[in-house]
């Protein structure tokens, strides 16, 4: 009884219900062309970025790689080197160097790993729910969505944390499907993993929550039958066993994070969480009520917003629940989110971006369904009115397509329009004089990595929630520098305050280089 009830609970509002019975055929007997076009689709549009040359892509790398390249050294995480962050991404990445050497092109190779992830999960989600044409539609506008294929190739955590929250939510659908427990733990498993790369893919969590109580809500609805068919009550026993499901996802991603904690993460909670609570206004830093959310980034984004708006709205009119609930509580628990929570910055629009290219698939494709059952109709056709819808129709699927081709052809040319790692003139600079530094501070330390040259652990981490809670200052940099004697400086202008002109001026700095950003300083004794 209490398998039949779960079945029931997954086949809840399921327009294109799962099937009973998911039998078992060989990987070479059922080829999904469709996966392998999207694949190769994806890793072309990958081969043309410049991967091993571009300076930068998203604005925390510097700071990533530099976590991983002191870790590879043997500096410690939390004891020596500052960080708010889990730690699974920065020991990933020490790894990596360690085997491969402190490489920007591997790096990024990694990070397209966790890109790829991303894309491959996503359209494996939406195949389960809908189909593959709605698949590869949501692959492909979540690749078109403003800045999402160049944050899927930065080393940053926030697409590796939301790809493997994804392939939770995978495991967690083969668990409703197929109802064996291990897809469950191994849902909760997955989820641990990536709470300890950060803490946003606790955003995927709700929709996988709402998956649960479904199943749990369903299983409680069995009932007892006399044998004249008359109900005589639900089934307790059911009813308390399907607590089983909830608990279990639960306890098995709880353990694995703080399994990951204890062994990687020891010394993280103290700095994080004051990161994350600790708020003070910083004079010429601001606070993060200064940093709301941009509702700039969902019109940029225009076509995939509308398209998700149609898909609601005949999803609802044709009671297909079972494919709109699960991107749906993912769309709503963004903005539920990024309404209230300060700062916001610009890689979250991931967390919408993803349920908008999710529902704008499934309208597409549901779009061009309709499109081809009227091509029958309109050769026979007497009425006017089938021809304008074909049109129409037509117009409105091809107008989403361009508009996200367009925005996808200019995010490919404007990443291989980026500024040059060897073409960087503060970069050379550093090099120059690389060979008799020991020690650099640089903003932002991606300058630093480039040349090979190690900043303070202290210093590898400066970002805005260190200023904002109290954990560091200008004061406090300017004597780390000092205790370690820092050969170069690289410094944003606007930052260059009065406290810095001062230390600059004592130790007999020299400044060498500037760029549009920032300026170079090296000490007298290395300029000679």
């Amino acid at each position: 009884m209490h398998n039949r009830t779960m079945r029931s609970a997954a086949n809840f509002g399921n327009h294109a219900k799962p099937p009973e019975h998911v039998p078992v055929r060989s990987s070479l007997t059922k080829i999904d062309w469709a996966l392998l076009a999207t694949i190769s689709v994806l890793i072309v549009l990958y081969s043309l970025l410049p991967l091993g040359t571009a300076l930068q892509f998203g604005g925390d790398e510097g700071i990533e790689l530099m976590k991983g390249f002191l870790v590879s050294k043997g500096y410690l995480l939390y004891t020596q080197i500052w960080n708010d962050q889990p730690p699974i991404l920065t020991m990933l990445l020490s790894w990596v160097f360690r085997i491969f050497g402190p490489s920007i092109f591997v790096a990024r190779l990694l990070a397209v790993g966790f890109g790829l992830t991303l894309y491959l999960a996503l359209y494996h989600l939406v195949k389960i729910r809908s189909n593959k044409l709605s698949a590869m539609a949501a692959v492909f506008f979540l690749a078109a969505a403003p800045a999402i294929l160049q944050l899927s190739a930065s080393v940053m955590l926030e697409v590796p944390a939301i790809a493997i929250a994804l392939g939770s939510a995978y495991c967690l659908f083969e668990w409703v499907r197929r109802k064996q427990s291990y897809w469950l733990v191994a849902s909760g498993t997955i989820m641990g993993v990536a709470l300890q790369i950060k803490l946003t893919a606790v955003m995927v969590a709700p929709a996988i929550c709402l998956e649960i109580m479904i199943v749990i809500f369903q299983s409680t609805r069995a009932v007892l039958k006399d044998s004249n068919g008359n109900l005589i009550g639900p089934k307790t026993s059911s009813r308390f066993l399907s607590v089983y499901p909830g608990l279990i996802w639960c306890a098995t991603t709880t353990l694995v994070f703080l399994v990951i904690g204890m062994f990687f993460g020891k010394g993280s909670l103290a700095s994080s969480w004051q990161s994350h609570t600790g708020h003070q206004i910083i004079s010429g830093l601001g606070s993060p009520a200064n940093f709301p959310f941009q509702f700039s980034m969902l019109l940029k984004h225009f076509e995939c917003l509308a398209g998700s708006v149609f898909a609601i709205i005949f999803l609802c009119q044709q009671k297909r629940w079972y494919e709109m609930r699960f991107p749906l509580i993912l769309l709503a628990t963004s903005f539920a989110v990024h309404l209230l929570h300060r700062p916001w910055w610009s890689y979250y629009y991931l967390h919408f971006a993803i349920p908008l290219a999710w529902l704008c698939g499934i309208a597409f494709s549901d779009l061009l369904m309709r499109i081809s059952a009227l091509l029958p109709r309109m050769r026979s056709a007497k009425q006017s009115s089938v021809r304008w819808r074909f049109v129409s129709l037509a117009l409105m699927t091809g107008l989403v397509f361009v508009i996200s081709e367009m925005r996808l052809e200019g995010n490919i040319r404007k990443l291989r329009a980026s500024s040059k790692i060897n073409d960087n003139q503060l970069v050379n600079k550093i090099r120059q004089y690389a060979g008799r530094t020991n020690w650099i501070y640089s903003e932002p330390p991606i300058y630093a990595f480039h040349a090979g040259l190690l900043v303070p652990p202290e210093l590898a981490v400066i970002v805005l929630k260190r200023f904002w809670s109290g954990q560091t200052s200008t004061s406090e940099i300017i004597e780390v520098c000092r205790k370690y004697k820092t050969e170069q400086i690289v410094l944003y202008k606007s930052k260059l305050t009065e406290k810095w002109y001062e230390f600059l001026t004592s130790e007999r700095y020299v400044g060498i280089i500037a760029n549009e950003t920032s300026v170079m300083y090296v000490t007298r004794e290395l300029e000679l």
